[in-house]
């Protein structure tokens, strides 16, 4: 039990510490990143920050939805950046089969100005969302590559 304000204090003032190494962690990545200068948008659609369960409809056994939060890198605010798109998942399914899958209400932010538990969890996975901007390069170098080639050939 909290015996005093002042007890409180002490616990605020070092989380608010912890959370301005987490937003210098985060700024520098974005530094470096833009540095880099890739210029793709890339976003871990698989790695949901929300954790908000799925609400079925009553009326439909087929029909669900649900609040989602992913981290992504993409131009927000005038610069690349880690961000952060949230919006309303829905899904169609039949015969036990994703139907349509469907992002609704979509709302961008930059990872800086996300919650503080949005920060934190996001944080373990810029190496995942790291691997996909270098994956997604590449792709578009091979893509590149072969347009190249192709009009070499005509």
């Amino acid at each position: 039990m909290v015996n005093s304000i002042n007890e409180l204090s002490e616990v605020s003032r070092r989380l608010n510490q912890k959370s301005d190494k987490i937003n210098a962690v985060i700024k520098g990545i974005n530094e470096k990143l833009d540095a880099l200068n890739f210029g793709l948008e890339v976003w871990l659609d698989a790695e949901d920050l929300a954790d908000n369960h799925w609400q079925s409809q009553p009326e439909s056994q087929n029909y669900r939805e649900k609040s989602v939060i992913f981290l992504g890198y993409c131009a927000i605010e005038g610069t690349w950046q880690l961000a952060v798109k949230g919006g309303t998942l829905t899904q169609v399914w039949d015969r036990g089969e994703i139907e349509t899958e469907e992002l609704t209400n979509v709302e961008y932010k930059t990872l800086l100005k996300a919650t503080r538990t949005i920060r934190m969890k996001a944080l373990p996975l810029i190496p995942q969302l790291l691997d996909l901007v270098k994956a997604e390069a590449e792709k578009v170098i091979n893509s590149i590559d072969e347009a190249g080639e192709a009009a070499e050939n005509l």
